[in-house]
């Protein structure tokens, strides 16, 4: 089995320690620090150990190339871990039960967007806003029909808008007051930040391949942020489609006592 090491040069020594553990097992190892660029996986690679918090994971959802095609296993270093159920100070009771094969999968979407052309991929969300805080966003959006018939659900002003998915339902979208969504019910929320009429800050939940479009204006350039990772300029005339699910990232989950998604959203809501 090949297996592949991502980590930020802050947890080098974690690192070391992990690798070490990993090639006593008679692993084929690889490492990677640099999770700002793309990287290419050896073609031998069945498991990618991500070492840091949930940023680090999600860089390594949008630098890692196929990463679609191997299994995820997060060790957590930050405060809540989300999206790990072990730590890195854990790590030899984690790798064991992998290498007895005693975990089960989880699959998260990665939900397809067209924004002015170019297809984009989020996990968590997206966002969009004026890349001048002031002016608002003039919103149109519809969901269009099989009979080619256009349902519009919003036309409205506001500071910008958020598409989030099922995982990133407990990420901004809960600071926006929107809901949280059981892992089980994969879907697509689609909200307005602050808007002009106060009755449209209802979000709208979606099947996950829901088809939606919708058209920005704005008198200043607008900004793309996607799963707080990268960031796209648009002009002040654009429009976004929601095209579904393009492809899963499988995450190794053991379900650890205390580890549940409502354990974890628990202590997200009462952690200061």
């Amino acid at each position: 089995m090949g297996i592949a090491v991502l980590y930020s040069t802050q947890y080098v020594n974690l690192a070391r320690k992990v690798k070490t553990l990993l090639t006593s097992y008679g692993l084929e190892v690889t490492s990677f620090t640099n999770l700002e660029k793309p990287i290419t996986l050896p073609s031998e690679t069945e498991v990618v150990l991500i070492i840091g918090g949930d940023g680090t994971v999600l860089r390594a959802i949008h630098y890692v190339k196929a990463l679609e095609e191997t299994l995820l296993l997060p060790l957590g270093t930050g405060k809540l871990n989300f999206l790990s159920e072990y730590t890195v100070y854990e790590a030899e009771e984690a790798i064991a039960k992998v290498m007895k094969h005693d975990y089960t999968l989880e699959e998260y979407p990665l939900i397809a967007v067209y924004v002015e052309g170019t297809k984009v991929k989020f996990i968590n969300d997206i966002v969009i806003k004026p890349e001048i805080p002031r002016p608002m966003i003039r919103v149109t959006a519809y969901i269009p029909d099989v009979d080619h018939a256009n349902y519009l659900v919003y036309r409205n002003r506001a500071d910008g808008v958020l598409l989030s998915s099922t995982l990133g339902s407990t990420a901004y979208l809960l600071s926006t007051g929107g809901p949280i969504i059981d892992p089980e019910l994969k879907a697509i929320v689609f909200k307005l930040l602050n808007p002009h009429t106060p009755v449209a800050n209802v979000p709208y939940v979606l099947p996950v391949n829901k088809k939606l479009r919708v058209d920005l204006t704005c008198e200043h350039r607008m900004l793309a942020i996607v799963d707080g990772i990268q960031q796209i300029s648009l002009s002040t005339e654009t429009h976004l489609e929601l095209c579904g699910v393009d492809s899963y990232i499988k995450f190794i989950r053991f379900h650890r006592r205390g580890e549940s998604f409502y354990d974890k959203v628990f202590r997200r809501l009462h952690t200061p």
